[in-house]
């Protein structure tokens, strides 16, 4: 292992790896989440919503049972009732999603009826917004895996492009070192500076054979 690690393709892998894995990190720390924030908020903005508008119709609208269950046959929510006397103080009004651990979001709302006071109380089902976060968290998970593996694998396909003249460079500079000066420096690379770097090398050999054959 360490000697993969010690190779340049090895080392821009390990590279991209850490620097991708630290926005993955990101990602799950930052935008999941809010995304997730994103969603419940939507649930409770509709639900508080739909609760002051049903609230509203049966305000003016005397026949309020067929509300109630007009509600419920709809799918809407999955508690619908009119509290009324001391059951009023009984009435739930949460504010975070998934607060109950029964997969309902209740909401109350004062009301009149013939001069009577009333708590309308719904229960709204959170069992689709949590499977929707649930999903998101998912494919957010197989994303990121996907992402590492495709930066990891152009790392690893473009390491050698940047090693391998870098290797031929060397062989030919030990062939020059074991007695053939005249080799002379033919490598071809895809990349400007190095290929710059193999023409100075080849100026410096040519340089030094000349010196040499004038003493």
């Amino acid at each position: 292992m360490r000697g993969i690690f010690s190779t340049f393709t090895g080392r821009i892998v390990l590279g991209e790896l850490l620097i991708h894995a630290l926005l993955a990190s990101a990602m799950f720390v930052v935008v999941l989440p809010w995304v997730n924030e994103a969603y419940k908020t939507q649930f409770i903005n509709h639900a508080r919503h739909s609760t002051t508008h049903l609230a509203s119709i049966i305000t003016l609208e005397p026949n309020y049972n067929n509300h109630l269950m007009d509600a419920i046959s709809r799918g809407e929510v999955v508690l619908a009732e009119l509290l009324s006397g001391h059951a009023i103080i009984t009435a739930q009004n949460e504010n975070t999603f998934g607060s109950g651990g029964d997969n309902t979001f209740y909401t109350a709302i004062p009301l009149s009826l013939e001069d009577k006071k009333y708590s309308l109380q719904l229960g709204y089902d959170e069992t689709e917004t949590a499977a929707l976060i649930a999903s998101t968290n998912y494919y957010g998970l197989y994303i990121v895996i996907g992402y590492i593996f495709f930066a990891v694998l152009m790392a690893a396909i473009t390491g050698p492009q940047l090693t391998r003249p870098l290797l031929r460079l060397g062989q030919a500079a030990r062939k020059i070192t074991s007695g053939q000066p005249m080799q002379r420096l033919e490598v071809k690379s895809n990349i400007t500076e190095i290929n710059n770097l193999i023409l100075d090398l080849e100026h410096m050999r040519s340089e030094l054979v000349t010196q040499k054959e004038e003493l």
